[in-house]
């Protein structure tokens, strides 16, 4: 529910906006925020009972510049972060395997110096991320040139050294690193209200490798899991582990845990 959200990110409601969804959910499951993406319209809909610990926009230069105002005037939210959106979610989408933004920007906002040549910052509450990273790690995490392009390889496999972005951005986890600028951004927006809203969490997020993705060529696997994703058939699954109380690392001997020991992370003893 929208009203349960302590953060909604604004995105117009095109074809891309599955796309979108899924990397705001995958925030939202690494930050701990409760992220609910939303039309303009829903928002303006929505606006007299709905007030975000966090506003996040995502659009084009004069999309965002309409959609603050709504935030500052209607939302009323104290955090509002703007994401510049490129052209990547466009008509050239699956037409060729190119990165949203260049590899050496994308790169250099990986650290805190670099991330903040591409962040304007207007007074406590509004910033504004001049680089698309959520097109950035849409590429990376659903490996998308992989899709579109058909490698040189007698066993049809898709190596590394394949890929068009540089080898160095496979040495560091690149979209981890964004979103943690991302979340140093907001705590500094937002102060202490933003370290409630962000609790420290120790989270294992299952994931999949999807081998011979070119094999659905014709949009027909991307199509019905776009159409899946909509219709809110497709599900993620997560198991979110919080320790029942502290266990000093000292506990930990050479031999497995004992029941006890499991009780106190709270695990439980498999055969």
């Amino acid at each position: 529910m929208l009203e349960n959200s302590n953060c909604v990110l604004v995105r117009e409601a095109d074809d891309f906006a599955p796309c979108v969804d899924y990397i705001a959910r995958t925030l939202g499951r690494w930050s701990g925020m409760t992220i609910h993406a939303v039309s303009p319209k829903e928002v303006a809909d929505r606006a007299p009972i709905v007030k975000p610990a966090c506003l996040l926009l995502y659009g084009r230069q004069e999309d965002i510049l309409v959609w603050r105002q709504v935030g500052e005037k209607q939302l009323r939210a104290p955090v509002i972060i703007a994401i510049q959106r490129s052209d990547f979610f466009g008509a050239q989408f699956l037409e060729t395997p190119d990165l949203p933004e260049p590899a050496n920007n994308l790169l250099e906002a990986t650290t805190a110096e670099g991330f903040a040549n591409f962040c304007l910052r207007e007074g406590n509450r509004f910033a504004e991320v001049r680089l698309d990273l959520i097109a950035a790690a849409f590429w990376f995490l659903s490996r998308y040139e992989e899709y579109v392009t058909s490698p040189p390889e007698p066993h049809n496999r898709f190596l590394a050294s394949f890929s068009i972005a540089p080898p160095e951005m496979y040495d560091v986890p690149v979209v981890n690193r964004w979103f943690e600028q991302l979340e140093r951004l907001w705590r500094s927006l937002g102060g202490e209200t933003m370290s409630e809203v962000l609790p420290p969490r120790a989270r294992i997020v299952l994931t999949h490798d999807v081998d011979l993705l070119r094999k659905y060529r014709g949009l027909m696997g991307v199509r019905r899991t776009i159409s899946a994703m909509m219709r809110g058939e497709a599900r993620e699954v997560e198991i979110t582990l919080r320790p029942a109380e502290p266990v000093a690392f000292t506990e930990f001997g050479a031999g497995p845990p004992d029941a006890a020991l499991l009780g106190r992370l709270g695990l439980g003893a498999t055969a």
